[in-house]
């Protein structure tokens, strides 16, 4: 590699050699990079998306290190304290070296680990809960001290709020499970009480009701949940896409050239994930895939800080601009086949 400005993204791993002084290398998406040789001095290493970074070789003075999104970035050999007095981090991710890394940066508002088919789940930073655990279609959750017990499969954690299968718990809510140790029990009733209570009273019984048969919860998605949440203007901005192609399939079916595919580049790519963005919505001031956003959690995925599903806006520029680019590329190949020298088949029949 010479020096220059480098980019590994997608799903795929790769493993690099030296990264040259003064050269700048993004890490995108869900692949894992590997660096066994040299960061060179004042190298910038940018890293986002969900992928592990391993790097195994020296680290040189002044590199750069801003590490976002998830996942773990692991040195094989301690940095200078210069470097590791420098290192930018964000968003759900740990970072790992000989001597232990000393993280100054704020604490996330919150993290789950959620095991929908039973298990514990933990809450990690700021929370109103001290423990919550499912197994067995039963939630519990513990609060203060006291624990009440939901019937339901899994739980998780938005900005605050619980949910238990994608529905948020409420104070009076139909899913708690009563205490029924302290209740008295009932007698238990023989059948010449029955029949003897029955001929000694002359007022008709009413009929006993129709049983109700229990109506199961669908399970809300992530998306279900936020579409419930953000604006009315965002709802129907998001609504606009349903039932079009996406993007990404355009794209596909475009069998674009290298050349074509830059055209994107600088506004229709998803700076996390480095893939076409679908449909793009804004927050705070960043522009993302809606998916990506969701996978975040409640996070934002280059700070780490808490939003609101409200403060997600349309990006429709985005969209503009991702048509436009599509309309040049179209007129440009009208306009190449236009320009093509063309044969004439009367000239090149053989005589007879």
């Amino acid at each position: 590699m010479a020096a220059g400005r480098y980019a590994h993204s997608g799903m795929g791993n790769g493993t690099y050699g030296d990264i040259p002084a003064d050269s700048e290398f993004h890490i995108s998406g869900m692949g894992n990079v590997t660096i066994n040789e040299k960061c060179g001095r004042g190298a910038k290493i940018i890293k986002s998306g969900m992928g592990a970074l391993y790097i195994n070789g020296d680290v040189g003075e002044d590199v750069v290190f801003k590490i976002s999104g998830m996942g773990v970035t692991t040195f094989a050999k301690r940095p200078p304290q210069s470097v590791i007095s420098n290192i930018s981090k964000s968003g759900m991710v740990s970072i790992s070296m000989p001597g232990g890394f000393e993280d100054r940066s704020p604490p996330p508002v919150w993290r789950e680990l959620s095991f929908p088919g039973g298990g514990v789940t933990v809450f990690i930073g700021q929370t109103l809960y001290d423990q919550i655990t499912t197994g067995g279609g039963i939630v519990n959750v513990t609060k203060n001290g006291a624990t009440t017990s939901y019937r339901g499969n899994s739980s998780s954690l938005m900005n605050g709020q619980l949910y238990i299968d994608g529905i948020p718990v409420t104070p009076d809510d139909p899913r708690i499970i009563r205490n029924v140790e302290n209740q008295e029990p009932k007698p238990v009733r023989t059948t010449s009480d029955i029949v003897t209570r029955l001929s000694s009273s002359d007022a008709p019984r009413p009929s006993p009701a129709p049983a109700i048969p229990f109506a199961s919860e669908k399970k809300q998605t992530p998306e279900d949940i936020f579409l419930k949440n953000c604006s009315t203007y965002t709802k129907q901005y998001i609504d606009g896409f349903t039932g079009k192609k996406s993007h990404t399939d355009i794209v596909a079916d475009l069998k674009l050239s290298d050349a074509e595919l830059e055209l994107f580049n600088d506004k229709c790519i998803d700076l996390i994930t480095y893939e076409i963005i679908n449909r793009p919505v804004v927050l705070n001031e960043r522009v993302y895939d809606l998916k990506t956003v969701l996978d975040f959690k409640g996070t934002d995925p280059v700070t780490g800080l808490a939003f609101e599903p409200r403060d997600i806006t349309p990006s429709r520029t985005t969209v503009e601009e991702f048509e436009k680019i599509v309309k040049k590329i179209t007129s440009d190949r009208a306009e190449y086949l236009k320009s093509a020298p063309t044969t004439d088949s009367s000239s090149t029949r053989p005589s007879t």
